[in-house]
């Protein structure tokens, strides 16, 4: 009995990938953030020549990684305080195989530069309204922190809501609640984040 109520608070989330997947996951994501941080740091190397864009890619993937590590803990402990056990290392491998929006996202948006009206807002649907600014212009601090959100990003919250209610043996709608909630407060940071590097106060 002790074994069978274990097995249902515990939940059946399952690794995304079997077998050799998984290493394979992890090198392509790693091999993937890497390019895309490089690429961004070769972007503002423009204007700052001194930049050593191989070098903070690998500090930018580290951080990544750090960050991919942390989001699984925050979640899993959160749901250790609520009498259940959410499965780390599987949630943390759901956690970093979902990332792979964000990367689709950036390049989307690089995408939409100079791309004619029409296809500027099918990239907005998907990779959000940040796509419709100029990279050139000072990103607003709203856009740096909500601009993000489309389909892809959408979907990553609700993907990890489920991987969470997989997890956990819970219905979806909690763990989305909870991930919605999550995602918005990182984004109002950032957003107030960006504006006080501007000198601006986000309160008014």
């Amino acid at each position: 009995m002790t074994a069978e109520h274990s097995q249902v608070r515990t939940g059946g989330l399952s690794w995304p990938f079997a077998g050799a997947g998984l290493p394979l996951l992890y090198l392509w994501l790693a091999w993937s953030w890497w390019f895309e941080i490089r690429s961004q740091v070769a972007a503002l190397a423009v204007s700052a020549p001194t930049l050593d864009a191989g070098m903070l890619a690998v500090m930018g993937l580290g951080a990544r990684m750090l960050a991919t590590l942390s989001e699984a803990g925050i979640y899993t402990l959160w749901w250790r305080s609520r009498g259940v056990r959410l499965p780390y290392w599987r949630f943390q491998c759901w956690v970093a195989a979902l990332s792979a929006t964000d990367l689709v996202g950036y390049s989307l948006r690089r995408a939409a530069e100079g791309a004619p009206d029409a296809a500027r807002w099918m990239i907005a649907a998907l990779a959000g309204p940040g796509a419709l600014e100029p990279s050139s212009s000072g990103v607003p601090g709203g856009m740096a922190g909500l601009g993000s959100l489309g389909i892809l990003t959408s979907t990553r919250v609700v993907m990890t809501a489920w991987a969470q209610a997989r997890g956990v043996g819970r219905p979806l709608a909690g763990p989305l609640f909870l991930t919605a909630s999550a995602w918005l407060v990182t984004r109002l940071i950032g957003w107030w984040s960006a504006d006080l590097m501007k000198g601006l106060s986000p309160v008014p």
